[in-house]
C-alpha cells in the first residue's frame, strides 16, 4: 500500500489489488457501496479526490460512476488522475458542479453523498423528491437522532442505519427513500 499526493497535499490511498493500483477502502466506503447496484450510475457527490467512486469502479468492473465537486481545481485534478488509469476509461465522468444547483440525474441513480454537513445533505435530498428509482445513501458524523427528524419530517424513510469508525470519529451510514417508495409501500429497498 501506498499513498499518492497530488498537487493540492490530497492523500489517496492505494493499494495493490490483482497487479494493478487500486483505490483502498475502509469500513466507511465498505458501508456506503454495501449493496450497491453496479447496473445503475453512481453520483459521487461532493467527491473530494474520488475515493469511494474509485472503489466502486475498482469492485465492479462494469459500473459507472459521475464525481461531482464545485473546487475547479479539484475536479480538474480528479479528472488527471482518473485519465491515467485505463481501466476507468469510458467508465466515470467529472463534473464541476454546486450539488443545490447541478443537474440532476435524468435516469435512476445510486446517490451518495457523504463527508457533509447535514444541512447539505437535506437541501440536496429535498431536490430529489418525487424522484422514483434513486438509491440514497449518505453519511453524517454528528447527531445522528437530529439527522433522523429532519430526514424524516422531509418526508424521508430510514431503510437502514449502520454506525462506523473512520479517521474522522464515528460515522452514520444512511440508507433513505421516500415514503411513498418504501418497501411497505412495494417499491424496492435502496
Amino acid at each position: 500500500m501506498h499513498e499518492t499526493r497530488t498537487r493540492q497535499g490530497l492523500a489517496l490511498d492505494e493499494e495493490t489489488v490483482d497487479g494493478h493500483v487500486a483505490r483502498r477502502s475502509s469500513p466507511r466506503v465498505d458501508a456506503l457501496l454495501d449493496g450497491l447496484d453496479p447496473t445503475r450510475p453512481l453520483w459521487d457527490l461532493c467527491c473530494d479526490g474520488g475515493q469511494i467512486g474509485c472503489v466502486a469502479m475498482d469492485r465492479h468492473p462494469g459500473a459507472t460512476v459521475v464525481f461531482v465537486d464545485k473546487r475547479p481545481r479539484l475536479v480538474a485534478e480528479l479528472a488527471a488522475l482518473l485519465e491515467r488509469t485505463p481501466r476507468y476509461h469510458g467508465r466515470y465522468r467529472t463534473e464541476r458542479a454546486d450539488i443545490l444547483r447541478m443537474t440532476l440525474p435524468s435516469a435512476p441513480a445510486t446517490v451518495v453523498l457523504a463527508g457533509v454537513g447535514t444541512n447539505l445533505i437535506l437541501a440536496f435530498l429535498a431536490r430529489l423528491e418525487g424522484r422514483r428509482g434513486d438509491r440514497l445513501v449518505c453519511s453524517t458524523s454528528q447527531c445522528p437522532d437530529r439527522f433522523e427528524t429532519l430526514a424524516s419530517a422531509q418526508g424521508l424513510v430510514v431503510l437502514g442505519r449502520v454506525q462506523v469508525r473512520s479517521r474522522h470519529g464515528q460515522q452514520t451510514i444512511w440508507r433513505l427513500a421516500w415514503h411513498d417508495q418504501s418497501p411497505a409501500r412495494g417499491a424496492p429497498s435502496a
